[in-house]
């Protein structure tokens, strides 16, 4: 019987439980203790179904793992075995019963003949030399009269970075702007699709590497729209990245009609244009054909939820209403409508229970479609509920079926930084950065990564940058927390007072400075009192505040007063600088665990907060 605590093979993969990783192809994994524990005893029970409750009492022996722990655990082993939940290969799914190993283990030998060679004789020995030694030479006399054969296994193609910039709007006209939006934001969607290309949004402003330097983008893909009365023309460049040369342009002239038709159009000139420009062969997937009117909705609907804020999300919604309702069978609708519902809430006073039950019944009623959106929504969802292990099952299996996805790595870095795990917050935070450089949300998320780890001077520099793309710092409490840092206190006066209009918040504002003076506090904090007890201040507001404060117990007892409305609560502030005290303190453990994140430690990664 095969010793599974010793290295073994499956598949392509060689494991070795004692140093808790896998290899394969020089490519080595380190796996968390509980994953290689689940791994093992799959490998143990392969080809059988094993259900949750015996993963659960055999690998949480004494505790008993709960369902979003299984989950978790079996897509991080699924995302390390370069597995898929829809076609596995090593983990299969059994509705309602578990899960099965595909795939049975075999033994390791690291050194084959090795024993074999110990059981023959020397006499033996060399006689089997001898007659390797004929075989090779008769070898090497027959292939110098025959043809060569080269090996038909070929490398993985390379893969190229086009670096899409938005498309301008020639005339200027604010009522064709969704069109420009939605066309730059379609061709995108479809020249994703093509495994030889990476896809990265790019500012229009910002400028192209110097010609010779390695910017880390091949091409730029740029261009402009102009629409006069009924005509609509595309000019489109595809410019060197390195030489900064343009390599072909063209312009389509139509009739402005059919926008599914004329970017479908577009797409398949651009796919064309790279097709000889990098001597690829790459098409474009298979679109669901799309009423005018209903893909005109939709254009104006990716438009609207791009600006973010309460209105454009609230017609970003009447939009994909409107699609669907022309074209219920919409998938493309349907996803974005459930994306821009779950944001809602944190825009709006919008109750977030039912904010995410309608965003769930939209994403049910994709039956598979859009997977890799639609995990990262669940994700999304699960994370703003405190259920940190469903969340990141969620997040990875998004990230397993599409890595290109900017807006899930947004989400996984929040939630990363609201489980204390902020290194590889920052790290998700790049790579949504890399992907999608012209987000205003993406950069303001990148600039609290960098504020949470101390690094307050790139904070500030992508908070600036955030908000030259449009997207109002002072919503993010991190952006004050930075300001009172540097102890700008005219910035932090100017901002409070535009989120508060008409509120009185004089006598806290215009003693700001007394914060660092001891005898000064005790007096601050009463007026911090009067104005939560007269709901002056936003509820987001009230947990940082008490933070800055140093004010513990209030701190804990905001989370208590909002732990059914989530949305006011930045649970990330926990590990910040300012909340050093607090971690100190025995009340953390008590926060920690109210809020669920005692278990998720337990049952995921060791957090440095404990």
């Amino acid at each position: 019987m095969l010793d599974l605590k010793k290295p073994f093979r499956l598949g392509d993969w060689t494991v070795e439980p004692g140093r808790l990783a896998i290899e394969c192809g020089g490519e080595e994994r380190h796996l968390e203790p509980k994953a290689m524990e689940m791994l093992a005893f799959l490998a143990e029970h392969a080809g059988e179904t094993v259900s949750r409750d015996v993963l659960g009492r055999e690998i949480w022996a004494g505790t008993h793992g709960s369902d979003e722990a299984i989950s978790r655990i079996v897509s991080l082993l699924r995302s390390h075995l370069g597995d898929n939940s829809r076609k596995p290969r090593y983990i299969e799914t059994i509705p309602k019963l578990g899960y099965r190993l595909a795939i049975h283990p075999q033994p390791l030998d690291r050194k084959p003949g090795t024993a074999l060679l110990k059981r023959f004789s020397r006499r033996v020995v060399g006689t089997v030399v001898l007659l390797l030694l004929v075989g090779l030479l008769l070898s090497v006399i027959i292939q110098s009269r025959a043809p060569v054969i080269v090996d038909t296994v070929q490398p993985d193609p390379p893969v190229f970075t086009i670096a899409v910039r938005p498309l301008t709007d020639v005339g200027g006209t604010s009522a064709n702007q969704f069109v420009t939006v939605g066309l730059t934001e379609e061709i995108i969607n479809d020249l994703s699709q093509s495994p030889v290309l990476r896809i990265v949004s790019r500012n229009s402003t910002v400028d192209r590497p110097p010609v010779g330097e390695d910017g880390g983008i091949d091409y730029f893909l740029e261009g402009s729209v102009a629409i006069v009365d009924d005509r609509l023309r595309v000019h489109l460049e595809i410019i060197d990245g390195k030489e900064d040369i343009i390599q072909w342009s063209d312009n389509y002239v139509t009739v402005r009609s059919n926008y599914q038709e004329i970017q479908r159009e577009l797409s398949e000139l651009v796919i064309s244009a790279l097709n000889r420009v990098i001597g690829i062969e790459t098409e474009l997937p298979q679109r669901e054909e799309v009423d005018l009117v209903a893909y005109t909705d939709y254009l104006n609907g990716i438009f609207f939820s791009k600006l973010r804020g309460e209105q454009p999300l609230r017609a970003s919604i009447e939009a994909f209403n409107s699609a669907l309702a022309r074209q219920p069978e919409f998938q493309n609708a349907r996803v974005a409508l459930a994306h821009v519902l779950a944001l809602l809430p944190f825009y709006s006073e919008q109750d977030e229970i039912r904010a995410f039950a309608e965003a769930t019944r939209q994403l049910d009623a994709l039956n598979g479609a859009a997977f890799a959106e639609a995990e990262a929504i669940r994700g999304f969802i699960a994370f703003r509920q405190w259920y940190w292990l469903q969340a990141e099952a969620h997040f990875i299996e998004s990230l397993q079926a599409n890595p290109n996805l900017a807006n899930t790595h947004l989400w996984y870095s929040q939630f990363l930084s609201t489980v204390g795990r902020l290194e590889e917050s920052l790290q998700q935070a790049r790579m949504a950065y890399e992907l999608d450089a012209v987000s205003p949300v993406v950069n303001d998320r990148l600039a609290t990564a960098y504020l949470w780890l101390d690094q307050d001077e790139e904070a500030l520099r992508r908070f600036a940058t955030g908000a030259s793309l449009g997207f109002d710092s002072f919503q993010n409490p991190g952006f004050l927390i930075l300001l009172w840092r540097d102890r700008d206190y005219e910035q932090i006066r100017a901002g409070l007072r535009a989120l508060h209009p008409g509120a009185d918040l004089d006598p806290l504002l215009d003693n700001l400075e007394y914060l660092d003076v001891p005898d000064a506090r005790t007096e601050l904090v009463s007026m911090v009192d009067r104005l939560v007890l007269q709901q002056q201040l936003i509820p987001r507001l009230e947990f940082g505040v008490w933070i800055v404060l140093e004010q513990w117990e209030r701190a804990v007892a905001t989370i208590e007063k909002y732990s059914e409305t989530k949305k006011n609560l930045d649970i990330e502030f926990l590990f910040a600088r300012e909340a050093a005290g607090l971690r100190e303190d025995p009340l953390f453990a008590e926060v920690t665990g109210r809020l669920g994140l005692e278990n998720y430690w337990r049952n995921a990664v060791p957090s440095d907060f404990r």
